[in-house]
C-alpha cells in the first residue's frame, strides 16, 4: 500500500484535529500582523532551532556532523526563503520588476522586540518539548512524534510553496482581482501555504508507529547516528 492510499487508513479522529490546528493556523495567519514572509522566516527559524535541540538526543553523531547538518539545513532553508521572498514579490507587485525589493521590504514591517517576543516564543515551546521527550522511556521516539514528523512536513510544505506562490499565486491574485475580491498577498498566499501544510501533514500522519521509531533510531539521511 502506498503512501497515498494509506491516507484512507488516517484515523477520523487525526483528520479532525489536524483541521481544527490548520484551521487556527490559518486565522492566526489572517487575523495577525504578521507578513506572510515573516511567517515563513519564522517557520524556518523554528525549523533550524528544532534541528539544533535534536543534537542533546544524538550526542554519539559528534559535533562535526552535527555542525553540517545544521549549516546544511541553513542553506537549504536559505534557497527555499529566497524563493519565497520573490514569489511574495511577484503576486504583491505583478510583474513590476521590482519583486526581490518588495519581498525583502516585509521584513521592515516587524520591529526588533515583536520579533524577539516571536523567536523566543519558539525557543521556549521547543525548550519545553525537549524537557517533555527527554522524561519519557523513550526520548528520541517522543521527540519525533512531537517535532521531527511536524518538521518534516512543513519543510516540504515551504518548499513546495516556494513554487507554489511563484506560479499559482500571480494567477490567482490576478482572477480575484479580475473578479473584483478584495485579497491582499499576503491573504492568498496564506490560504495556499495553509493549504500545503495540511496537505504534507496528512501525509505525515500515515506513517507508522514502526517508521516513526525507525526515523526516530536514525532520522539522519546519511544513515550514520
Amino acid at each position: 500500500m502506498n503512501r497515498l492510499e494509506s491516507l484512507r487508513a488516517v484515523p477520523v479522529r487525526k483528520v479532525a484535529v489536524l483541521v481544527l490546528n490548520h484551521a487556527i493556523l490559518l486565522a492566526v495567519c489572517l487575523g495577525g500582523d504578521v507578513p506572510y514572509v515573516v511567517l515563513q522566516t519564522l517557520l524556518a527559524i523554528e525549523l533550524l532551532l528544532t534541528n539544533v535541540a535534536t543534537i542533546a538526543l544524538y550526542p554519539e553523531r559528534g559535533a562535526r556532523r552535527h555542525a553540517f547538518d545544521t549549516i546544511k539545513l541553513a542553506g537549504g532553508l536559505a534557497f527555499i526563503l529566497f524563493f519565497v521572498v520573490i514569489s511574495y514579490g511577484v503576486v504583491q507587485e505583478r510583474g513590476s520588476g521590482h519583486a526581490l525589493a518588495v519581498g525583502f521590504a516585509q521584513f521592515s514591517m516587524v520591529n526588533f522586540s515583536n520579533g524577539a517576543a516571536m523567536v523566543g516564543y519558539i525557543v521556549l515551546r521547543l525548550g519545553w518539548s525537549l524537557i517533555q521527550a527527554l522524561r519519557s522511556s523513550e526520548p528520541r521516539v517522543a521527540w519525533t512524534k512531537s517535532n521531527l514528523v511536524s518538521g518534516g512536513t512543513t519543510f516540504v510544505a515551504m518548499a513546495f510553496m516556494a513554487f507554489i506562490g511563484l506560479i499559482a499565486g500571480p494567477i490567482l491574485f490576478g482572477v480575484a482581482s479580475m473578479f473584483d475580491v478584495g485579497v491582499s498577498a499576503d491573504a492568498l498566499l496564506d490560504v495556499l501555504m495553509v493549504l500545503t501544510r495540511f496537505a504534507t501533514a496528512m501525509i505525515g500522519a500515515t506513517f507508522s508507529e514502526a517508521e516513526i521509531e525507525a526515523g526516530a533510531r536514525q532520522p539522519y539521511v546519511d544513515n550514520t547516528a
